[in-house]
């Protein structure tokens, strides 16, 4: 990935801060500190808004012109679906084998769903040091909100559409052009916000402590290997929401080494609504059964 490097403890003129702001709407590789783009990732860094209202305004401005563009599913007027060209479509309903397990829909369906509550609940709410990660993240609405409204340190999106992917990241690029870069700001100091292209197979899940994953139409074949991929290497203590999970049992042991496995636990009841009730938590190494 190409960088432009700038220091971020210095006060950067006016007329640098735009380009900069430039950077990722207008497809030119950017700087650490700010903004970095590649063909398959794109990631903005600011400074943590002062507090919900004006990360609200943030979001706002970056993804509005998206829910204006994307279509309206009747009568679920709360949520939004994005549609792909046919032969992208194909593609991502094709790259996880059969639809077995999937609820009347493909793999290529994306609802954008409301996630406030999800964020809010103490089941899964947010620590200020936690990196969040959105497994099928579409246009990364969810990955965006988790930073700018709701505490995160970080948010990452995992998208295998183009389509969605290029939406979004033209998207963080209207939010790099409104951050305020006026101040002098340590790294410390910075949250971010990546859109990565690509498997969520593939995902790498190193310092990740909350999982956000809606899977109504994730094959079952999909499912398992996600939820054994969860257990193996996400950290101790990491949490997981996972929705539409036909195939997934209260316990989940994984594979990290011989006879002794980390496992994914639902403390919640087994069936409900309640947000309590799709959290998984990672556990210590237990013994496998011989």
């Amino acid at each position: 990935m190409a960088t432009t490097r700038f220091n971020s403890r210095q006060r950067v003129p006016g007329a640098i801060r735009a380009a900069i702001a430039c950077v990722l709407a207008c497809g030119v590789d950017g700087g650490v500190g700010v903004i970095e783009k590649s063909a398959t990732s794109c990631r903005v860094r600011f400074p943590k808004p002062q507090n919900q209202a004006a990360g609200r305004a943030l979001f706002t401005t970056a993804f509005s012109h998206l829910s204006e563009a994307a279509d309206r599913v009747v009568p679920f007027e709360m949520y939004s679906v994005w549609h792909l060209p046919a032969a992208e479509g194909n593609d991502v309903d094709q790259s996880h084998g059969n639809s077995e397990g999937r609820r009347n829909c493909e793999a290529s369906a994306y609802l954008e769903m409301p996630v406030d509550t999800i964020f809010e609940h103490p089941a899964f709410a947010f620590e200020p040091t936690d990196t969040v990660i959105d497994l099928g993240a579409g246009v990364g609405k969810p990955t965006a909100l988790a930073v700018l409204e709701h505490g995160a340190a970080s948010g990452i999106g995992v998208e295998l559409s183009p389509t969605r992917f290029q939406a979004g990241c033209e998207a963080l690029g209207r939010l790099a052009r409104v951050v305020d870069l006026s101040n002098d700001v340590n790294d410390s100091d910075l949250v971010s916000i990546e859109l990565q292209l690509g498997d969520v197979l593939a995902a790498d899940l190193a310092g990740v402590s909350r999982v956000l994953i809606f899977a109504t139409c994730f094959s079952g074949g999909l499912q398992d290997q996600l939820k054994l991929k969860l257990a193996a290497e996400l950290e101790v203590g990491a949490k997981v929401f996972a929705t539409g999970t036909t195939t997934w049992e209260s316990t989940v042991l994984g594979t990290a080494s011989p006879g002794c496995s980390p496992s994914l636990v639902r403390r919640g009841s087994d069936v409900g609504t309640d947000v309590s009730s799709k959290v998984w938590t990672v556990e210590p190494c237990q013994a496998s059964a011989v």
